[in-house]
């Protein structure tokens, strides 16, 4: 999926347009603790037929970090405590 749009600036202004695209990559398997995440995002990039031009910004989600880390529970693991009880009721 990408999206793209060009702003123009102001008539008075000398600086060149400024153009955003955005492109979410496809072909990023579920990951496990301790892969490779810069790894895995060449490797998507190379699926794509994509490449990180100059200037380029690169935006990873902090879900898939914390799966890298290892930095998730099973949800039939957590014990809400009393406080929570209360806030869900």
């Amino acid at each position: 999926m990408t999206f793209s749009t060009d702003h123009q600036p102001p008539a008075t202004s000398h600086r060149s347009p400024v153009s955003l695209t955005l492109t979410a990559l496809s072909g990023i398997p579920l990951v496990r603790p301790g892969e490779n995440l810069a790894t895995l995002i060449l490797q998507s990039f190379e699926q794509a037929a994509l490449s990180l031009e100059d200037g380029d910004i690169l935006v990873i989600a902090q879900k898939i970090v914390s799966k890298l880390e290892g930095r998730h529970v099973k949800l039939g693991d957590v014990q809400p405590s009393q406080g929570a009880r209360e806030l869900a009721a």
